[in-house]
């Protein structure tokens, strides 16, 4: 019955549905704690640092003392020049970040398991409470999560180029990126 009233271009098999479901929940929960908490020191100094690389004023830092490799500096300068400087907008690159985490999780574990398996992975990382309060920061944990969770899932596909530029970006993001290697 269902065939008949549904076209063929939009049938999706369940599991894409479900999943579908999942990210727009993860997504619905980690929206309300933007504005939940003001920014922590290490949230305000890499948002001093990307709104020096936004302004022109010191757009290689060379005047503070950077411990951190540039990725999201970088990013959240770009980001600060398309929507303006706020704490909400310096915390949406971690959002972004975690809500791509949630399919890459999948796709991760797809690989590896198999869709039922993939989905309760999936359904972990929407709704773990750790990464509901964790992806609205400015820190920068959830992009380098990200970009290891992509390396892992091009490698598991044998996909060996794309996994060694994701491990790149996740060096590029945290030191602590080399250790993935």
């Amino acid at each position: 019955m269902v065939g008949l009233f549904t076209p063929d271009c939009i049938r999706m098999p369940l599991d894409r549905v479900i999943l579908v479901v999942l990210i727009l929940t993860g997504t619905a929960a980690r929206l309300p704690p933007l504005t939940a908490n003001r920014f922590h020191q290490d949230e305000a100094i890499y948002s001093y640092w990307g709104r020096l690389i936004a302004s022109g004023q010191d757009p290689l830092l060379i005047t503070y003392p950077v411990d951190k490799p540039p990725l999201l500096l970088y990013l959240l300068a770009l980001i600060f020049r398309v929507f303006g400087v706020s704490e909400v907008t310096a915390r949406l690159p971690g959002v972004a970040a975690s809500v791509l985490t949630i399919a890459l999780t999948y796709g991760l574990a797809r690989r590896v398991y198999g869709a039922g398996p993939a989905l309760v992975a999936a359904a972990i990382m929407a709704l773990s409470p750790f990464n509901i309060l964790f992806a609205p920061t400015a820190f920068i944990d959830p992009l380098l999560v990200m970009w290891v969770v992509a390396a892992l899932w091009c490698a598991v596909g044998g996909r060996w180029f794309w996994a060694g530029v994701f491990l790149g970006l996740a060096m590029a993001t945290k030191q602590q990126g080399v250790l993935f290697a």
